[in-house]
């Protein structure tokens, strides 16, 4: 037997090669599974939908560091239905109002002046 028939693996690929994918497949799974379980640890009961739609975003984006993996987005979580409005209130509109200071900003150097 030839060295190089030795270290072949499973389909010609290097037995180095699919141990290392192995451990880095293995490490990923670990530290999602990791972050996950720390996640839903520290989450409120309300807050699980979130926590879980954030980590199957984590996982997603994991997955498309694989060779095999497709980059997929990950659904959103559904809009809260609105109450309806009072009755009475069909006509008011919700408004902004939005303040901003019209000084500009000037650099510390004055202009002019005999120095």
């Amino acid at each position: 037997m030839t060295d190089h028939a030795a270290s072949a693996g499973f389909l010609g690929i290097p037995l180095w090669l699919g141990c290392l994918a192995l451990a880095a497949l293995g490490a990923m799974i670990f530290s999602v599974v990791l972050l996950g379980l720390y996640a839903m640890r520290r989450s409120t009961q309300a807050d699980l939908p979130n926590v879980l739609l954030g980590i199957s975003h984590l996982a997603a984006a994991f997955s498309c560091m694989l060779p095999w993996g497709r980059p997929t987005t990950p659904p959103a979580l559904a809009e809260p239905v609105a109450s309806p409005a009072p009755p009475g209130a069909e006509g008011l509109v919700d408004s902004v109002v939005l303040i901003r200071d019209t000084r500009t900003l000037r650099s510390g150097i004055p202009r002019g002046g005999g120095q």
